[in-house]
């Protein structure tokens, strides 16, 4: 008899997932708690290609079932979350899942913050040295498609969220690199120690050290979770130069020499020189030769809603850094652009119960705060006795606001420090929204 796989949640990776387990000869469940018009049309398609698939599932008992592959997006406090709670059913993720199938080395990496841009970054250098490489995971493209739609690669590089890595069992990457860990996603995890540890768990099943990257200032994390591995993990850093990649008076060393000036990177802000530090040492433990990489960083950029310029006009720039959801991508913005008290600064949106006192710390870079979103209201307690800022009744609103304040030598920031999901599909339609705008706007 075939094993019944239950697919929870028919976002991307869901429905990637439900293709993947029907081909591999599984008999495929798949539900979700929404019933849209884009999940009516994904319905009909999986079930074209033998899938059972259950929309506006509300009951409180699961289909029968041998295992359970979860999506990243299902809340916890959903009826469908509370569900799983109580089942004894085995529970994986959908990156856990495809890995059964993966032929190839993974080169895996998390972090609160920059995990798209070294996806990218390593990817693009990967490729142009000649290896047959895809990027997928969080980036938007499902690890099970990767694994079902490409038969032949050098390597996958996977950028892996904290949800992603919550129900993982046997996944082991080849490389992998943790970036940075700040306060999100709390709602979720309940804690953030339960956070921190579900971005250490991708390291469980490696049993070299040698192929693991690691900013130094976790290495008292990595000891309370692997105190008996030795030797310690590679490290980097934009400041400790007991790293072993650092950076130090405009220069990114390896600890035996100079790699490259930070004035040949394209990307602005120390938390993108970090970013191609660790690029540069996860890309060495996969073999590419220093030589290589570095005219290959000179020509890199980040795609859209990362400290995305997108215009300047009588001495202003307007700036899209939508995919800023925490308050330490907020703070990596600031201090990127900002100046003495010029950015005029659009923030707010749906809260994961995180921790925004830090951003106070910026306060001499920051002239007003135009808020949004459900958590405005948090935001504003939170920073009205540092921070001049001004409540606003929708997006356009405070995006108005905020370019009527502005003053040559002024920047028009979008830097929400929130998830999207109170207003928005999500981070690029918000961008999107403040883009089209701004245009319109100074084209008048």
């Amino acid at each position: 008899m075939k094993s019944i796989v239950l697919i929870i949640g028919l976002g991307e990776s869901g429905y990637a997932a439900a293709e993947l387990a029907i081909k591999k000869g599984y008999k495929t469940i798949a539900v979700d708690e929404n019933s849209s018009v884009k999940l009516k049309e994904k319905k009909r398609e999986l079930e074209k290609k033998g899938v059972s698939v259950i929309l506006s599932y509300t009951d409180n008992q699961l289909p029968d079932c041998d295992l359970i592959v979860l999506s990243p997006g299902i809340r916890r406090n959903s009826q469908l979350g509370k569900t799983l709670t109580s089942t004894k059913i085995k529970i994986i993720s959908e990156i856990e899942f495809a890995y059964k199938y993966c032929k190839w080395p993974i080169i895996a990496i998390t972090g609160t913050n920059g995990k798209t841009t070294v996806t990218e970054l390593c990817t693009h250098m990967l490729k142009n040295a000649g290896r047959k490489v895809i990027s997928a995971g969080n980036i938007g493209y499902p690890f099970s498609s990767a694994v079902l739609k490409n038969p032949d690669l050098d390597f996958v590089v996977l950028e892996l969220s904290s949800f992603q890595l919550s129900n993982i069992d046997t996944f082991t990457p080849f490389a992998a690199v943790l970036l940075n860990i700040g306060s999100d996603h709390i709602d979720q995890h309940k804690t953030k120690e339960n956070y921190v540890a579900a971005k250490f768990s991708m390291f469980n099943n490696m049993q070299s050290t040698s192929n693991i990257i690691l900013n130094s200032n976790l290495l008292s994390e990595w000891k309370k979770f692997f105190p008996k591995a030795t030797p310690q993990p590679l490290t980097f850093s934009i400041s400790d130069q007991n790293s072993d990649y650092y950076s130090k008076n405009q220069f990114i060393y390896k600890q035996a020499g100079k790699i490259l000036s930070v004035k040949n990177i394209f990307l602005s802000g120390s938390h993108n020189i970090e970013n191609v530090i660790a690029s540069i040492g996860l890309c060495v433990t996969c073999g590419i030769k220093l030589e290589a990489m570095l005219d290959l960083i000179k020509d890199f950029k980040t795609g859209a809603h990362r400290l995305e310029p997108i215009a300047e006009k009588n001495g202003i720039r307007y700036i899209n850094d939508s995919k800023s959801t925490n308050p330490d991508a907020l703070i990596a913005a600031l201090r990127a652009v900002g100046g003495d008290k010029n950015v005029c600064l659009i923030a707010g949106g749906l809260d994961k119960k995180m921790d925004f006192l830090s951003v106070v710390e910026e306060e001499k870079k920051i002239k007003k705060i135009f808020l949004v979103g459900k958590c405005q209201n948090k935001l504003a307690k939170v920073w009205n006795t540092m921070l001049d800022y001004q409540n606003c009744n929708s997006f356009g609103e405070a995006i108005e606001a905020a370019c009527s304040c502005a003053e040559p030598g002024d920047v028009v920031l979008l830097s929400p420090a929130c998830a999207s999901m109170d207003m928005f599909n999500n981070y690029i339609e918000r961008g999107n929204i403040f883009k089209n705008f701004i245009n319109k706007r100074l084209c008048k």
